[in-house]
């Protein structure tokens, strides 16, 4: 893949970013209703949206169409598990592997410039075998944890 320009995500992006979730929820099996309701609890919902993308830490890729090839939403948190500084990524989306990788290391890179000690993956179904790349990284369960600092 060629090398792909992030983005620093803003709240103008988030109707275009949802309406592209749709798109991929939509594609998937069930009912327009059942994709509905899987929307109140996404974490790409409007609210959730709202909320990340006026932080400051979200990044994505467009390509030359500007069509997004992927995301992520974050934040800064404090004293998670022990460590001062830590950057919580709540969503990960790439339309492939390859763009899923270079969203991974774009967030430990933004971790590791800011001095945050851990970047915090939640949730992330089906990066599993990106994450694993990672030397540092862990599966907690719930979460996968990857250090940006030594210690």
């Amino acid at each position: 893949m060629s090398e792909l320009e992030p983005l620093v995500l803003r709240d103008v992006d988030s109707e275009s970013l949802i309406q592209w979730e749709r798109e991929i929820s939509r594609s998937g099996p069930g009912t327009i209703e059942d994709h509905t309701f899987a929307e109140w609890n996404s974490t790409w919902r409007p609210e959730s949206m709202q909320h990340y993308l006026s932080l400051g830490w979200c990044f994505g890729f467009r390509d030359k169409q500007a069509n997004w090839l992927g995301y992520f939403l974050a934040q800064p948190i404090l004293f998670f598990r022990g460590m001062t500084q830590t950057l919580w990524v709540e969503r990960v989306q790439a339309r492939e592997p390859a763009v899923a990788q270079s969203l991974i290391e774009l967030a430990v890179r933004v971790a590791k410039d800011k001095r945050m000690q851990k970047v915090v993956f939640f949730g992330l179904q089906g990066y599993d075998e990106v994450l694993q790349q990672w030397p540092t990284a862990k599966n907690c369960g719930e979460f996968w944890e990857i250090k940006a600092t030594r210690f």
